[in-house]
């Protein structure tokens, strides 16, 4: 029997899988979302069954009952997750437990379905997750850079500011706390030295801040790459993080990269081993395309709300054919 469902694993709800579902129904694609955390009002059951030289896997939700031969894709939407600080109460460490058990669950479908086109594969996902191997990955295809120290000693990284001004960024995720979430932040030598017997508790990434004409957020699927202008610089809560204010319709635009840069996205996706990523780049005003970072699970359906550009009709149509449908 030809394999024919795409299985798209993630956090749920996500609209992203909303969407995805229904354009990849639209083009005729037999699909099955399947939450990675399932909670009691989003019920799914997975189950691996191993007997000498025998091993089934078996998915069954809202009716539905999969085995591994039915499954053609697997879309991995699965992102790292925001906890914020730890709980005295009981059922946290429920919550906790269940989690830990599901992701350890869910990361078994690398081996249960080795047959299946994956984006991404979960160990190319893990890698290119990781700040450091981005950044040697960017350097080795020909991209600029920003100016980076990585280090918990504090004299290391100070000797940035001798360049111009610095931002801080977390090496993970954004990290929530009990008052404040952090994303990129510019910092002063003064705030710098403030908190410098802080900085030997774990490794902190510093950047020296760079000129900015506009940045870019480039989606790639496969070979179609769709490159988005954002204006950060037209408003003043933007100009260093435009996720501040990411809602804003002003900020955007879809543009076409030079053929270089769009050689450098395509050769960076494919050393790092993935068919989808969300990269964001810098132009500065001198024309340099500069590399910040890449999400192998990034988010795209605000950009299509806000600009009507079709980017999940092109990542359904990847999952379809494998070709480009308008951005090749």
């Amino acid at each position: 029997m030809k394999k024919s469902t795409c299985l798209i694993v993630g956090q749920e709800p996500d609209p992203h899988t909303v969407a995805l579902q229904s354009q990849l129904s639209h083009q005729g694609v037999s699909v099955l979302p399947f939450a990675s955390h399932p909670t009691r009002e989003n019920k799914g059951y997975l189950c691996y069954s191993f007997s000498p030289g025998n091993v089934k896997i078996t998915f069954a939700r809202g009716g539905r009952n999969l085995v591994a031969d039915d499954i053609a894709t697997v879309f991995w939407r699965v992102k790292a997750p925001l906890l914020g600080l730890p709980s005295n109460d009981a059922r946290a460490y429920d919550e906790d437990f269940i989690f830990r058990e599901w992701s350890r669950g869910i990361a078994g479908l690398s081996k249960a379905l080795p047959d299946a086109k994956w984006i991404n594969r979960l160990e190319c996902n893990l890698a290119a997750a990781n700040k450091l191997t981005q950044l040697y990955t960017a350097v080795e295809v020909g991209f600029d850079v920003p100016t980076t120290r990585v280090s918990n000693d504090a004299d290391m990284i100070e000797q940035l500011f001798e360049n111009g001004p610095v931002i801080y960024k977390t090496l993970s995720h954004p990290y929530f706390g009990q008052d404040s979430l952090i994303f990129t932040t510019q910092i002063s030598r003064e705030s710098f030295n403030e908190r410098r017997q802080t900085l030997h508790v774990a490794p902190c990434l510093f950047q020296n801040l760079v000129d900015k004409a506009y940045e870019l957020r480039v989606t790639v699927i496969g070979q179609s790459v769709i490159p988005m202008r954002i204006d950060s610089q037209k408003h003043d809560d933007t100009k260093t993080d435009w996720r501040v204010g990411q809602l804003r319709r002003d900020l955007y635009d879809v543009v076409t990269l030079p053929p270089v840069v769009r050689q450098r996205v395509l050769d960076l996706m494919s050393r790092l081993g993935l068919i989808f990523g969300a990269l964001d780049l810098i132009v500065t005003p001198d024309g340099q395309y500069v590399f910040l970072e890449i999400n192998p699970v990034g988010q795209w359906l605000w950009l299509e709300e806000l600009t009507g550009t079709p980017i999940t009709a092109e990542i359904a149509g990847y999952i379809k054919t494998t070709q480009p449908i308008r951005f090749g």
